[in-house]
């Protein structure tokens, strides 16, 4: 894993991750009509408000490292995933349309019981909240890394945006995710010629729980890093079937 170089944008500090150097291309070879009908999702017009958690039980094989994810979604499916804090559940629709290779990892992960008991390690005021590392310290992945997933229609443009961290590289992402309080529009792709012009991979949006959202402690771990964050207890995962 390479150390991090800092990035130019202050508020993009907190969405700086490790990353391992196997790059997973996307999945679909459908990706561009998928992406032609569609739109962001609204908490009130999405299927998965009120979904029931899945019965089914995890078998959780303990590995926080892997070569790559399998293949486990259908892109023509809607995908819901039912995120459990001590305080409540967070529902996020899946973008499996904008981000095929992103979306299927997370669920991959999720499926393996991978982001059971780790923590929003990194949470900042009117920005986001930040989880997935198996480390906890800003500083750990799944030992594969994404590539950058960007469709322009899709923005930073609501609080509830779900998306990818990554450092400076592109095609870092891992296992961390951000949830974002507010609009980001710095998040955006954006003409300006910095490093970290080229946007971040966006993989849902919460339809239920920004109550939930809003109650996460708040932690920087560069100022106080002997403080645990608040723990995700589950993520599950709820395929709708075809659209």
């Amino acid at each position: 894993m390479n150390k991090l170089t800092k990035p130019i944008l202050t508020s993009l500090i907190a969405l700086a991750l490790f990353a391992a150097c196997n790059n997973t291309a996307a999945p679909t070879p459908t990706q561009e009509t998928l992406v032609d009908n569609f739109s962001p999702v609204s908490g009130s017009s999405s299927p998965c408000v009120g979904i029931a958690e899945p019965t089914t039980v995890v078998n959780a094989s303990g590995a926080k490292q892997f070569a790559k994810p399998e293949q486990v979604i259908d892109p023509t499916h809607t995908y819901c995933a039912i995120l459990r804090t001590g305080d409540g559940r967070i529902v996020i629709q899946l973008y499996p349309e904008v981000a095929p290779a992103n979306v299927n990892s997370f669920v991959f992960l999720a499926n393996q019981g991978y982001f059971d008991g780790l923590t929003f390690h990194r949470v900042l005021p009117g920005f986001m909240a930040q989880g997935g590392d198996p480390l906890g310290d800003g500083t750990g992945g799944p030992g594969y890394a994404l590539p950058l997933e960007v469709v322009p229609s899709v923005k930073f443009d609501r609080e509830g945006v779900v998306a990818m961290a990554r450092s400076q590289a592109p095609d870092s992402a891992g296992s961390q995710f951000f949830i974002t309080f507010a609009p980001q529009p710095a998040l955006d792709p954006h003409s300006q010629q910095l490093p970290d012009n080229l946007g971040y991979t966006i993989i849902g949006q919460v339809v239920e729980g920004m109550n939930t959202v809003r109650g996460i402690k708040l932690r920087d771990p560069q100022q106080n890093p002997p403080f645990i964050g608040d723990p995700i207890v589950s993520i599950r995962i709820v395929d709708l079937g075809a659209k």
